[in-house]
């Protein structure tokens, strides 16, 4: 914290699979209990690590608070937080090899529900701290699908890890036009 209280001016990005540090869950990530793969719900794929309700306006407040900490230690820079990806829930290369290309692909709806308390924190806190918000749902998402390959090249290398693709495909967004 006194590092970032000590930088006078610049660009900060907070990047990070917020979502789970409020929802507490994981992946369930094996490949084996993916039956139908014509599209998939990404809530299916949650292995909740809570079994109190509570747990998780708990953790909401607790992420909150922490976010409140470290953006007042940046009021001197351009704070820009980017939002997670879409996450599968299943091995993207995977079963694009195993079931086609066009079967790596979710629910955008699905994506969106689980992310609302993410987003209720970051509607919250840009209330009280300036700061730009970066959405990478229409990276990867049209209105109905989020999909997980453009073309023939995987967006992600697993479950939710951006591949080099992937990340070519954020980096207009994050940092502008680049020369190569």
């Amino acid at each position: 914290m006194s590092y970032l209280s000590s930088i006078e001016s610049g660009d900060i990005y907070l990047v990070s699979r917020w979502r789970a540090f409020i929802n507490r869950s994981a992946f369930f990530n094996t490949f084996q209990n993916v039956k139908d793969v014509s599209y998939v719900r990404e809530t299916d794929f949650y292995l909740n690590l809570n079994s109190v309700e509570s747990d998780s306006h708990f953790h909401t407040k607790n992420v909150e608070n922490s976010l409140s900490i470290v953006l007042s230690k940046l009021s001197k820079l351009n704070v820009v937080v980017v939002d997670q990806p879409p996450e599968f829930g299943f091995d993207v290369p995977k079963i694009g090899l195993v079931k086609g290309l066009d079967s790596a692909k979710v629910l955008k709806d699905d994506f969106l529900v689980d992310y609302r308390s993410v987003d209720r924190i970051f509607v919250n806190l840009s209330q009280k701290f300036p700061f730009v918000r970066v959405s990478l749902a229409d990276a990867f998402c049209d209105e109905k699908f989020c999909y997980g390959y453009e073309g023939d090249k995987a967006l992600f290398f697993d479950s939710n890890h951006l591949s080099v693709h992937g990340a070519d495909r954020i980096s207009g967004l994050l940092f502008g036009s680049r020369s190569n």
